[in-house]
């Protein structure tokens, strides 16, 4: 079963409740816009809430972005710097 989980800036999203809520073994993707919120930020509070990284991807990268404009500017949208992290509940 595949949950989506909608947020609208990262302090919204609280890990903690998150694994709470998953069975064992469960993963959850979280992908974003870099440098708003970094991939090890993500990483080091998904890891403190109880979750283990289990995988990560450039495939959303996006080498000629400058990170100076908004990412809903015009010229950039859609076409932003982006990170994919999986991460797994564990069993204990």
């Amino acid at each position: 079963m595949q949950q989506n989980l909608k947020r609208t800036g990262f302090k919204d999203f609280d890990f903690v409740r998150v694994v709470r809520l998953l069975l064992v073994g469960s993963l959850l993707s979280v992908y974003a816009a870099s440098p708003a919120v970094s991939a090890e930020t993500h990483t080091f509070e998904a890891k403190a809430a109880g979750f283990i990284l289990d995988g990560q991807s450039d495939v959303l990268a996006n080498p000629s972005d400058s990170h100076d404009t908004l990412i809903f500017a015009a010229e950039i949208r859609g076409h932003t710097d982006k990170f994919v992290l999986k991460f797994r509940k564990p069993a204990s």
